[in-house]
């Protein structure tokens, strides 16, 4: 298949030339075409842009530079093609969702550079492994779009409320699955299993239940002054964040060590006793905390009362 080794030369061009001002002429020739016709393949073949791909490629690797000792924001961005701090920061922050003087090792969104074969590898989906099965994300465009439609905020509270329903179901299971995973020696052994399980749990699950938690907050204070919001649900939320901000290990090679991720995953939710109540663990807390921001809203009678 020829086209796939010279889409692969383009993308090896593309890596090399990070730091360097890339023209799409000379990316396309890479793979033997004419730039309209690549761009287009690219974007069918990808499912994004050739223009995404650089920016999200640059972007992650300036979060890795950020991370050394002695690094410079200026000169980061410079680097990587950016004219002015401004953009720079604008596009950085809109990328990881902190800012560069912010940015930590648990903050860095990871998109790996894609290899192409018989299929297509990459991208963001090593840390997806759980997230993509949390039933997360509310459609925020259409939510945001829906006051210009007519739709009441009664109405807009009330789709809330079903994905709070909805999340109900599925999330235990996938808190469940962090357990098992968490348990399991066979994924905890080599330095690569590492690396990726810090995307998975760092990027994965907590970042993304932080993003989902400041997402919330915002339309409920957005929702609150019309009186449909139940406030119980904002003390839930800082309970919920309180729980994603604390310390469970000092450096997340200790995870290699059962002890801890016992410590961490505690038993599946189900199958507690009077033996192993105590042993909860911290992904079940956070199943709990999850699932009080659901009850604020589809059960508010019986939160409050509590």
């Amino acid at each position: 298949m020829v086209w796939i080794q010279n889409l692969s030369r383009a993308v090896d061009y593309i890596e090399v030339n990070l730091t360097n001002e890339i023209c799409f002429d000379e990316v396309a020739k890479q793979a033997c075409s004419s730039s309209s016709h690549f761009q287009m393949i690219f974007h069918v073949v990808m499912g994004i842009t050739v223009g995404e791909y650089i920016r999200n490629r640059r972007l992650c690797q300036a979060a890795v530079e950020l991370l050394k000792p002695n690094s410079r924001i200026i000169d980061v961005s410079m680097a990587y093609q950016y004219n002015t701090y401004e953009g720079f920061s604008k596009a950085f922050t809109r990328f990881h969702g902190v800012a560069p003087s912010k940015i930590t090792r648990g903050t860095v969104r990871i998109f790996s550079p894609f290899t192409v074969t018989v299929t297509i590898q990459g991208g963001y989906e090593m840390a997806w492994k759980f997230n993509n099965n949390f039933h997360f994300w509310i459609n925020w465009n259409e939510m945001d779009e829906r006051p210009s439609q007519g739709i009441t905020t009664a109405e807009r509270y009330k789709n809330l409320i079903q994905w709070a329903n909805d999340a109900k179901q599925k999330n235990p299971l996938v808190f469940n699955a962090i357990t098992e995973w968490l348990l399991n020696d066979s994924h905890w052994v080599t330095d690569a299993q590492l690396i990726e399980n810090e995307q998975i749990l760092m990027q994965g699950v907590l970042a993304r239940f932080n993003e989902q938690n400041a997402r919330l907050r915002a339309y409920f204070k957005e929702l609150e002054p019309s009186g449909v919001v139940n406030e119980a649900v904002f003390a839930a939320l800082d309970k919920f964040d309180m729980k994603l901000s604390e310390k469970i290990f000092d450096d997340f090679d200790d995870l290699r060590e059962r002890s801890l991720r016992e410590k961490i995953a505690g038993v599946p939710m189900g199958c507690f006793s009077n033996e192993n109540a105590e042993n909860l663990g911290y992904i079940n807390h956070l199943s709990e905390c999850d699932a009080k921001v659901q009850w604020c809203l589809f059960m508010p009678d019986l939160v409050n009362s509590r």
